[in-house]
């Protein structure tokens, strides 16, 4: 009993660590214009604007979290490219600082277009470049650039309205990017019960243990009875059952075979052992 509660443990404790963890990201966003500059990282971060929640969006739908940089030392040196507030290698660092798996770098731009001829509207230009770095490679992963204008009764107004404009311009196609990148963990399609039966030994259990832990879909195992002849237990498929029996039926057994049924939601699995040879009489001369 103590060997197969341990073996029991081990295998859950492999299948749990065999899911990835979601990835982190860190927002290096810096806009500009004529009432000052704003950043969302460093000792001076405003991390909440509205630019920087509009640029965050696709990052979140994607299942990726934003990690503050609030505390996080800026590097020095380095030159930025054209657009950004900050160089790959200085936006790797930061990230790698903080445990993040992304970076994202943002410039935003915005200039005074002055007032709309015979109007007392007033006008704001903003140009706005998104890159996004895998921190692992070091590589760009997307690297987006968008250009909007606006018009409205005060300067704020109109800047904030053309700055948006040009973040989702230039966020076009970085969506489809980022799932490609780091595709979303699939959704549990349902839960099964496994029933065990037929096992001489824990050893024939732990096989089939190790080929759930290996089969593609299943997110989580959970032991439910454990008796003399008869182990039950809940598994959690991102997969159709189907997928789970065609694994099953592949696992090798020690001196022994598998019988697999599904009949409802319940997979039943018969250990079936191979008889011993019988050997001949001995006989003298």
């Amino acid at each position: 009993m103590r060997h197969v509660l341990l073996t029991l443990f081990v295998v859950l404790s492999f299948v749990g660590s065999a899911r990835a963890e979601s990835p982190k990201a860190v927002l290096l966003l810096a806009a500009q214009s004529d009432a000052g500059t704003v950043v969302t990282f460093g000792r001076d971060a405003q991390e909440n604007g509205p630019l920087s929640r509009l640029v965050r969006a696709p990052f979140e739908t994607s299942g990726i979290a934003i990690v503050s940089t609030k505390e996080t030392a800026i590097p020095t040196g380095g030159s930025a490219s054209e657009g950004l507030p900050l160089s790959d290698d200085a936006a790797v660092s930061i990230a790698q600082s903080v445990g993040a798996n992304v970076a994202i770098v943002v410039g935003v731009a915005a200039t005074s277009d002055g007032h709309l001829r015979a109007t007392s509207l007033v006008g704001e230009r903003a140009q706005v470049r998104i890159r996004v770095l895998d921190v692992v490679s070091g590589r760009a992963i997307f690297d987006g650039r968008g250009s909007a204008a606006s018009y409205g009764a005060e300067a704020q107004l109109a800047r904030s309205v053309g700055s948006s404009k040009a973040v989702a311009q230039a966020s076009r196609g970085l969506e489809a990017k980022l799932m490609m990148q780091w595709p979303a963990p699939s959704k549990t399609l349902g839960r099964l019960s496994l029933s065990i039966t037929g096992a001489e030994s824990w050893r024939s259990v732990a096989s089939i243990l190790r080929s759930l832990a290996a089969t593609r879909g299943v997110s989580a195992l959970h032991a439910m009875e454990i008796g003399p002849g008869r182990v039950v237990l809940s598994l959690e498929s991102q997969q159709g059952a189907a997928q789970v029996v065609d694994s099953l039926r592949r696992a090798r057994i020690h001196n022994g075979s598998l019988s697999v049924q599904l009949s409802g939601a319940t997979l039943l699995v018969r250990v079936i052992m191979n008889s011993s040879p019988i050997l001949p009489p001995v006989t003298n001369g």
